[in-house]
């Protein structure tokens, strides 16, 4: 019984262990915009976004600043600019996803701006891929990104 216990455990160990690695470089399906919505947040408090109703949860949108070329450039200088590892993964027109990992760990944080030129705002989500609390971070993160596209140089 003890050997059995013995060889079961490690290896129930490495599976949930490969499991983790597998979400944590496996892109979520439920990113985008979807009739000018991006994703709902994930019932773990490890989330924020502007089109959220939960006001714990909830951020300001991001105003334009000047046109939809000049918001975009601002959002990729803001983006280059913040301090940690980042990958711009997608980009069009109006939607950038980018993939934001954390020193240590490196666990990864996927962050979606949708440009809603109609209203003159920027949406943001920001989203941990594992875990259940970010103690903050994702909030954090809005805080700089948001600095550094409004007060660019």
């Amino acid at each position: 019984m003890l050997k059995t216990i013995l060889v079961i455990l490690p290896l129930a160990c490495l599976v949930l262990v490969l499991m983790l690695i597998l979400r944590n470089n496996s892109v979520p399906e439920n990113l985008g915009v979807r009739k000018g919505r991006l994703a709902p947040l994930p019932t773990s408090p490890n989330a924020v976004s502007s089109q959220t109703d939960d006001t714990g949860r909830q951020v300001a949108p991001l105003p334009f600043i000047g046109d939809l070329r000049q918001t975009t450039e601002a959002l990729l200088q803001a983006i280059n600019n913040y301090p940690g590892r980042v990958q711009i993964v997608s980009r069009t027109r109006t939607y950038i996803h980018c993939v934001f990992s954390t020193a240590r760990m490196r666990f990864k944080d996927d962050v979606e701006f949708s440009l809603d030129a109609g209203n003159k705002v920027v949406h943001f989500r920001s989203a941990s891929r594992l875990g259940y609390s970010d103690m903050g971070l994702n909030r954090r993160r809005y805080d700089k990104l948001a600095s550094l596209y409004l007060h660019r140089t």
